[in-house]
């Protein structure tokens, strides 16, 4: 038997977000004697990532077309004979409610097995001017759409699904609830690994925050500064390490400058190494605006780190006891508070991997769920 042809539809190229660790993990995990992934990326910007070399590596084919940003109208036309040329058995598309453009085409090319997942909870459930109301307008209005083209429906978290498909949808056959999972035992805390990155970094000895994520407004860089300006304020030792990019870098590199701090924050970029990273730091800060089911808090809880995580994260992304929420209306002072009390309680930190397994956040175990999901889509 051929693999089943199954195409990801992903919105830019690959910059080590949640969402493209969880495609990853997919292509990664998944047999691929039974099921072959390709990549269509609505962005023609070049990508010489290492996640899409890897990714080549494992037979992934990538395509891109001009985003319906730049030209809609050439958009259109692109995306219209890339269905033309390429045939699929599966679209799988991973842009939340944008997606429902690709899964248009599809269903128009005859493919029966399309499939909308939703990675995310509500993106704007305080809008605060009439930019906010807009876009919450024309995000309900792709909803509908995509609701309409989709004929199956993945959700990482049960908020996820609820905000993107509705209740009705969540509920019926054609929906699948695939938790993100993580490889645990890549996470599992090694004191040797801990003592290494230490060093390499400059930090023996010291308090070591981490944040791990894109520099973009829900990530909420500018909370973890103000926290960690707080915990400095008490405590000469405490260090932060940010790992990720993007658009919002350079504001919190003048925050944290115009602060003080500069001497105490790591801007360590995009890393293939964060397994590594995590060991080394004693606190996972992650006082995001929203969240469907971070794969980074999960990756945190894999490592058994305390986590302080802002209470808009979805509840089905909270593994272990070490994991605890906190509103974002508290102030700094608050938040610092939750972790001196959490670093006074817990002092070791175990391996995580069986605990993972048992609660289903293992990749081996949901890997087996989504073929499944996949084979009975193709109607096989």
């Amino acid at each position: 038997m051929n693999p089943l042809r199954i195409l990801f539809v992903f919105g830019c190229p690959l910059k080590k977000g949640g969402t493209e660790n969880v495609m990853i993990n997919i292509v990664k995990n998944i047999d691929r004697e039974m099921f072959h992934i390709d990549f269509l990326i609505f962005d023609k910007t070049p990508d010489t990532s290492d996640d899409k070399k890897y990714l080549e590596s494992l037979g992934c084919r990538f395509y891109q077309i001009t985003a319906r940003g730049i030209d809609r109208k050439i958009h259109n036309k692109e995306l219209e004979e890339f269905f033309k040329e390429h045939k699929y058995d599966i679209v799988h598309t991973h842009m939340d409610a944008i997606g429902e453009e690709a899964l248009k085409a599809a269903k128009k090319h005859g493919i029966k097995a399309r499939i909308a997942h939703s990675h995310n909870t509500d993106q704007l459930d305080n809008p605060k001017g009439l930019k906010d109301h807009l876009h919450r307008a024309y995000l309900k209005y792709e909803k509908h759409l995509l609701r309409r083209y989709a004929e199956y429906y993945v959700a990482c978290s049960p908020e996820a699904g609820k905000w993107l498909f509705g209740k009705k949808r969540c509920s019926g056959d054609n929906y699948l609830l695939l938790t993100n999972a993580v490889e645990s035992s890549k996470y599992s805390y090694d004191e040797a690994i801990r003592d290494e990155v230490r060093k390499e970094l400059g930090i023996e000895g010291k308090k070591v925050i981490i944040h791990v994520g894109q520099f973009r407004t829900q990530k909420n860089h500018d909370k973890v500064i103000e926290i960690f300006s707080e915990l400095c304020s008490r405590d000469e030792a405490y260090r932060l390490i940010l790992v990720g990019k993007g658009e919002d870098e350079y504001r919190i590199r003048d925050m944290v400058s115009g602060m003080g701090l500069s001497g105490k924050v790591r801007f360590l970029g995009n890393r293939n190494d964060v397994d590594r990273l995590l060991q080394a730091a004693d606190v996972f800060l992650f006082p995001s605006l929203y969240e469907g089911l971070s794969i980074a808090l999960l990756e945190a809880q894999a490592s058994d780190l305390i986590c302080i995580v802002s209470d808009t994260v979805s509840p089905a992304s909270f593994v272990t006891e070490k994991a605890v929420s906190l509103g974002l209306d508290k102030d700094a002072k608050t938040w610092a508070d939750k972790i001196e009390s959490a670093l006074d309680e817990y002092k070791t930190r175990s391996d995580m991997k069986s605990l993972f397994t048992e609660k289903g956040y293992d990749i081996s175990a949901q890997i087996k769920v989504l073929e499944k999901f996949y084979i009975k889509a193709a109607g096989i």
